[in-house]
């Protein structure tokens, strides 16, 4: 077929046979790729009909609206209108009493018995300039356990309380919101922030949710070996290595109450910036982090007792020491 190609010759009404025109490629890749686009063009007719559709045949054929298209649907969705009259009355509602005292609870409902009280968080001194250079996806980790305060500066760095500020209510007392190292839309956090611990010295290996208002760890109700884990990933090779796997949970309500669909949005943005943080906490302590896209979400959800829709993982980071 690329030997037919190459030697075609240019037809009377062939726009080749300008000299002006740019000749066509002949380079082997370019051919090569020339002949897959085709091959999908010509099947995307009858694109209803097959069971497979990889994510390039579906956004060729997108068109169509042969299937339901949830991306493309979020983002209609999660839209905010100048005159959306909802969205505003939704925000408002949020400067009550009721609501002031809904912020300054955040978290707090979820604290249990049996926390297990972190160390102090270091004071991480690299210059940031330094550190945003220096940052590397690290795939090679080597098995030495990390410590306890190393985990524990990790988790100020991405998730911890940095200061406390007070709300004036109606009544003009004053209720304490915290403020944490990532930003929130509307201090609400809807992320939180599971440990799955596998080699750090003295800590049990056992998975563990973070409470940043006390910080503090505490065992998680429906407990996740490394293991179980492990078996919910599709590439589990990374996932043995690392001494921690960090794993975002988002309660998308809490967002959304207020925002609607647009709270989706934020709570994934909000664990974007909770994510960098952990890179650069762990380069600036001369550790290794990954972003770990591998694990199968319904698999994962039963290993932590998630539900998946009120409480959903949304992404996770292994951290290590570099081999």
């Amino acid at each position: 077929m690329l030997d037919r190609l190459r030697r075609r010759e240019p037809t009377s009404d062939d726009p080749a046979r300008d000299p002006a025109a740019p000749p066509p490629p002949q380079d082997e890749g370019t051919l090569r790729s020339l002949l897959v686009a085709n091959a999908y063009r010509n099947v995307q007719p009858s694109v209803t009909a097959t069971g497979y559709r990889s994510f390039p045949l579906r956004f060729r054929a997108a068109g169509e609206r042969a299937w339901s298209e949830p991306a493309e649907e979020f983002l209609t969705a999660s839209r905010l209108g100048r005159h959306d009259r909802a969205a505003r009355e939704s925000a408002q509602s949020y400067f009550h009493d009721d609501a002031i005292e809904l912020l300054a609870r955040v978290d707090l409902e979820a604290c249990g018995a049996g926390a297990v009280p972190l160390p102090r968080a270091d004071q991480l001194d690299a210059p940031l300039t330094a550190v945003v250079a220096a940052r590397r996806s690290c795939r090679d980790f080597a098995a030495d356990p990390i410590e306890l305060r190393t985990l524990a500066t990790i988790l100020a760095g991405c998730a911890g309380v940095t200061d406390e500020q007070a709300i004036s209510r109606s009544d003009g007392v004053d209720a304490p919101m915290s403020v944490r190292a990532a930003p929130s839309a509307g201090g609400l956090y809807p992320i939180e922030t599971y440990v799955l611990a596998q080699r750090v010295d003295d800590l049990p290996p056992a998975t563990y949710r973070y409470l940043p208002r006390t910080h503090e760890l505490t065992a998680h109700v429906a407990f996740a070996s490394p293991a179980d884990l492990s078996v919910a990933a599709a590439d589990a090779e990374h996932l043995g290595q690392a001494a921690v796997l960090l794993l975002f949970v988002v309660r998308p309500w809490r967002s959304m109450r207020k925002y609607g669909p647009r709270g989706l949005r934020f709570a994934f943005l909000e664990a974007g910036a909770m994510t960098q943080g952990v890179h650069l906490a762990a380069c600036a302590l001369g550790l290794g982090s990954l972003d770990c896209g591998s694990l199968c979400d319904d698999e994962a959800h039963r290993v932590l007792g998630l539900d998946g829709t009120y409480a959903a993982l949304v992404h996770s980071v292994l951290v290590g020491a570099r081999a």
